[in-house]
């Protein structure tokens, strides 16, 4: 069994999303194995406050039963400029570190930063990120999401963005697409121009 995952960001000695995060990590231990003492996310986390007070950086929690180790890595967001749409049956419902069929979708992106990843027709994510559309009016993210991601979650419980079902040939409808996770909040998410969605 692959082991799971919870990237976390930490931010001048903050935490961002921890309760959302500790959350998903205990749902997974339970749904997958039928673990129901939750995990303390917050005092398995604390030391790593005092140690890195300012800067940006991404703390990757690995864990199976119980937290099997945590990472910490200075963390830079890469541009998003161009999308390329792509096709895959794919299952993601939990975050898991074996990543292998969302990269063989992404290495099919050619010259683009990114992919937008279509499944029975409809608009899931991107490789590392949920997604959302802009109408002109509304903000919307797909119903359909491969990974339930605690951004997302945040957004949808702010009313931030709504969510819908879209259709990959619904794409072009809209003005722009957001991609958003854990590292990047509604502020700092790229942004790409459908104009620049290769479908």
């Amino acid at each position: 069994m692959s082991r799971f995952i919870e990237s976390i960001k930490l931010k001048d000695g903050q935490l961002f999303l921890l309760s959302e995060h500790e959350a998903r990590l205990n749902k997974t231990r339970m749904e997958v194995l039928c673990l129901d003492k939750p995990i303390n996310l917050q005092a398995a986390l604390y030391p790593f406050l005092k140690e890195h007070p300012t800067g940006l950086f991404k703390i990757r929690v690995l864990y199976t039963a119980d937290i099997d180790t945590i990472e910490i890595h200075p963390y830079q967001q890469r541009a998003i400029r161009h999308l390329k749409v792509v096709s895959g049956n794919i299952d993601y419902r939990y975050k898991t570190v074996d990543r292998t069929a969302l990269h063989q979708l992404y290495s099919q992106r050619g010259i683009y930063d990114d992919v937008i990843i279509i499944k029975d027709n409809l608009v899931t994510d991107s490789y590392y990120a949920n997604l959302v559309f802009n109408d002109g009016q509304t903000w919307w993210t797909p119903s359909t999401p491969l990974l339930k991601g605690v951004q997302r979650a945040f957004l949808l419980q702010e009313k931030i963005i709504k969510e819908r079902i879209i259709h990959q040939e619904e794409i072009p409808s809209f003005k722009q697409v957001k991609l958003v996770n854990a590292m990047m909040d509604w502020v700092d998410a790229p942004i790409v121009a459908i104009d620049n969605v290769w479908t």
